[in-house]
């Protein structure tokens, strides 16, 4: 069992479906006098947040995560669930003024997502800016998941002083990363991963290519949805399938699962490639259930389905 320290935001999510698709009700032509509304047929509230998503897959994975974030004076129900579920919240960091981030996310029949985010708690930059919470000699990896700007490169910054090796999740945050922040904690991380749009938005903010970028970072692992991922490590390209087949639900969580299976394989000294297949199987856990905490598996299942597409 490895030590993990997983740095991200903390949130509960509210999830709603529209029985249509986006594209049909937004006229390209006329984004400038946007106003829309879609019906939700549903909606349903989980708990969520980069952190909180990708340790309790790591949990289940069999390794030790330790949460790094702040949440707010509606935490407690939350709380328990994680203690349920053996993941230590040790170093989650409470503002009493203000409630826990939230995540309303609205999916269409395609899987198309809108989403927004609402910061609360987790935008409070004055909580949670070091690594003073636990003794830094016992953790074995980190991830950097989005969150504050201010309170990513502070953590980032304490790795690597403390000689941590952390994978960088830009995510959404990255809009909101300068291009000094975004120099630092790429310099300091062991790789990248981040989606196409994600990816583009890298290059843009930097003004780098992205193989000027991969040399940069280490490895970058470009993640496509239900294409699965591209890995690029030094020169090399390598195309990762995601499993098929599958009953697809709802793919809010996916990429938090996909991180989590990538992350159990590095910290276990698999090969890069390995840890895409790993990081595959695990987002494929999560996509036949409404809820990014929602999913199980044992070893023995994920150990399964992995063989099964990936060895056979």
């Amino acid at each position: 069992m490895k030590n993990i320290l997983v740095s991200g935001s903390i949130a509960y999510d509210h999830i709603m479906f529209f029985n249509g698709r986006f594209e049909e009700s937004i006229i390209p032509d006329e984004l400038e006098n946007l106003s829309i509304s879609f019906l939700a047929k549903s909606r349903k509230t989980f708990y969520g947040g980069c952190a909180p998503n990708i340790a309790y897959s790591l949990r289940l994975l069999g390794e030790n995560p330790t949460i790094l974030g702040v949440a707010g004076n509606d935490f407690d129900e939350y709380r328990v669930w994680l203690s349920q579920n053996h993941i230590s919240t040790d170093c989650i960091f409470i503002d009493n003024d203000n409630p826990t981030a939230a995540a309303y996310i609205l999916n269409d029949k395609d899987q198309n997502q809108i989403s927004f985010f609402s910061p609360g708690a987790s935008g409070n930059p004055k909580f949670c800016k070091d690594l003073a919470c636990f003794d830094s000699r016992d953790v074995d990896l980190a991830i950097l998941a989005p969150g504050v700007p201010e309170r990513m490169l502070s953590i980032a910054e304490h790795m690597i002083r403390k000689d941590i090796p952390y994978l960088f999740d830009p995510g959404q945050a990255i809009s909101a990363l300068s291009k000094e922040y975004l120099a630092i904690i790429i310099d300091g991380c062991v790789g990248i991963i981040a989606n196409e749009y994600e990816t583009s938005l890298l290059e843009e903010k930097l003004r780098m290519t992205l193989p000027q970028i991969i040399k940069w970072a280490g490895f970058f692992v470009e993640t496509l949805g239900e294409n699965g991922c591209v890995l690029y490590d030094g020169k090399k390209q390598k195309d990762i399938p995601a499993i098929k087949g599958l009953q697809v639900v709802d793919v809010t969580g996916c990429g938090d699962a996909f991180r989590s299976g990538f992350l159990y394989a590095y910290v276990n000294k698999k090969s890069l490639e390995e840890c895409c297949e790993m990081a595959c199987t695990a987002a494929s856990f999560v996509i036949d259930k409404t809820g990014t905490q929602t999913h199980d598996f044992t070893k023995d299942e994920f150990n399964a389905r992995l063989k099964k597409f990936y060895k056979d």
